[in-house]
């Protein structure tokens, strides 16, 4: 009997990986309808990309194409999307914002970056710094509503003090996105100088 798992998370258009040992190769099944067999390679090729792919949800300076390409070196796949139960706040003496768990019912727009790899969660953990900590939550597609699982990045409630107001994105591009954009050179610059060394 062929085993499978899934390949990607869509609901809407799930792709299933069949193992069928009876052929030593494997298929992707889109769904409904017709599938198409993988060779070993491809099939290896496959696990290692369903293992190692991460799904983050964004709300702040990442929202910017500019930033995430700076410091990812690409853009990746992404959307638009809402998480329930947290609200966005400015720091102060700070360009970027935060966000705090509030009432169930408030809601966070934002945008799920999707398909990051190991190294590139590496890059946003060093990015987001010791002042937030990561976790999971629950985003909603804004095209079709469905719920997606992602990392997210939310501020240290010890340090709640340091944040006043609402933070504003158009505001921050406006204002700052120039300067922000050269600090983020010079920190995938430490980055990739980090990376070599090791």
């Amino acid at each position: 009997m062929p085993s499978a798992f899934v390949l990607s998370s869509n609901r809407q258009s799930p792709q299933l990986l069949r193992v069928d040992p009876r052929f030593n190769r494997s298929r992707i099944c889109p769904g409904r309808g017709s599938c198409r067999y993988l060779s070993r390679n491809k099939l290896n090729t496959a696990r290692v990309i369903v293992r190692m792919a991460h799904t983050v949800f964004v709300y702040g300076t990442l929202l910017s194409e500019e930033i995430v390409k700076i410091l990812l070196r690409r853009n990746p796949d992404s959307y638009a999307a809402t998480v329930q139960g947290y609200s966005r706040y400015r720091i102060k003496g700070r360009v970027y914002p935060a966000i705090l768990p509030t009432l169930p019912s408030d809601e966070l727009t934002g945008m799920v970056l999707c398909g990051l790899s190991e190294q590139e969660f590496e890059i946003l953990d060093e990015y987001e710094d010791e002042d937030y900590y990561r976790t999971q939550t629950t985003a909603h597609r804004q095209d079709n509503g469905a719920e997606v699982p992602a990392d997210i990045y939310v501020w240290k409630d010890s340090l709640r003090d340091l944040l006043y107001g609402l933070w504003d994105y158009e505001e921050f591009r406006r204002l700052h996105l120039k300067e922000y954009m050269v600090m983020c050179q010079g920190f995938g610059a430490d980055f990739t100088s980090k990376d070599m060394l090791m």
